[in-house]
């Protein structure tokens, strides 16, 4: 991410976060992380395109990254998999969205939504979320498998042939 960095944008993030989810899910949680931490490591995860697994090892070698999101102990792929599980796709979506604008703020050279769900900037995909690409090559990887998946969907649905109306027994309907 040559645009922002990745430690100012783990700040903001974890700023973000902290306004939309409450420190622990209930009173009795390990509180080993904060749910904030954890949404700021997947919206990081989200906008660089890591795995559960490389986010892992990147903050595992990351210090300064550990130190801005907070945390002292790297999280588990796991945990970050079923912390993912819990929340909603919406919450992660409008808090990368809401990142991505904050830095926009303070760097506007930040490209937004440049892809096939919907054109120019500000503007939100079918989805519901702004997408956020950095080159035009992870642009036309994710079009690529958004187009893929798209096609999929419309090779399950079958439509019914449209009745003949020259054939016996068609109901005739007044135009």
């Amino acid at each position: 991410m040559s645009e922002v960095g990745l430690v100012p944008f783990a700040r903001v993030a974890l700023e973000v976060a902290r306004e939309v989810l409450p420190s622990y899910s209930h009173r009795f949680s390990p509180q080993r992380f904060t749910q904030p931490q954890l949404l700021a490591i997947l919206c990081l995860m989200r906008y660089e395109d890591w795995t559960f697994r490389g986010a892992e090892i990147r903050l595992g070698e990351h210090g300064e990254l550990r130190r801005a999101l907070e945390v002292q102990a790297v999280p588990d792929h796991s945990t970050l998999f079923r912390f993912m599980l819990r929340l909603e796709e919406r919450v992660i979506g409008q808090a990368l969205a809401e990142v991505v604008r904050r830095l926009q703020k303070k760097k506007p050279g930040l490209e937004q939504n440049k892809d096939c769900c919907g054109g120019g900037r500000d503007r939100f995909g079918p989805w519901g979320h702004q997408h956020v690409f950095h080159s035009p090559a992870r642009a036309a990887w994710w079009c690529s498998h958004a187009v893929a998946l798209l096609a999929q969907m419309a090779s399950c649905h079958r439509y019914a042939p449209a009745p003949d109306p020259g054939a016996k027994g068609a109901s005739r309907t007044s135009q």
